[in-house]
């Protein structure tokens, strides 16, 4: 009998060492799915209602912290131009076109007023820096950075020597050139 006892004796640790096992398992379950509750459901539901931030958005879609965008910026959408392609010497091929529209990201209302007043000019800038292009350039879309570059460049310029030389304004300025449309056509 002293034998069954002592056989006996291992058995219920082994069940108290189980249960301890399944109850710190459990207790890891319980906390992990605690924490994707409160991070998929209740996060949102407890946040502030007037936090307007849109803090979320920008988290979901990323932020470029290199390229900030003002409040008081104003777009000036210039019309579509097409321009011809240069053909490689000696080629008997049709010459190719390309197809462009640029918008202007106009640093404020003033910039913006500017630009639409010298209209004309502006126009026969940007369609200068695309004309007389390699169809290999015009290809090649380094080539495009480099135009939009060069255009903002030369319309700060245009836009420096617009304004009185006495009151000269600083916040005049072109941010930014984008290209809304830039297609090239091969015959």
């Amino acid at each position: 009998m002293a034998e069954e006892q002592v056989a006996d004796a291992p058995a219920p640790k082994k069940k108290k060492s189980s249960f301890l096992i399944v109850i710190i398992g459990a207790s890891v379950a319980g906390l992990v799915i605690a924490a994707l509750l409160y991070m998929f459901v209740l996060k949102d539901r407890l946040a502030d209602e007037n936090d307007d931030t849109g803090s979320d958005l920008l988290t979901a879609i990323g932020t470029n912290a290199d390229d900030p965008i003002s409040p008081d910026v104003v777009t000036v959408d210039f019309i579509e131009s097409v321009v011809t392609v240069k053909m490689p010497e000696g080629s008997d091929l049709p010459a190719s076109y390309l197809s462009f529209q640029v918008t202007f990201e106009c640093n404020n209302q003033s910039t913006a007023d500017l630009v639409n007043k010298h209209m004309a000019r502006f126009v026969d800038l940007v369609n200068k820096e695309h004309e007389f292009k390699t169809r290999a350039e015009v290809g090649n879309p380094r080539m495009k950075e480099n135009m939009q570059k060069a255009i903002r460049l030369k319309g700060n310029s245009l836009l420096l020597r617009l304004q009185k030389p006495g009151e000269i304004d600083q916040a005049i300025r072109i941010n930014k050139v984008l290209h809304t449309k830039y297609m090239v056509t091969d015959n």
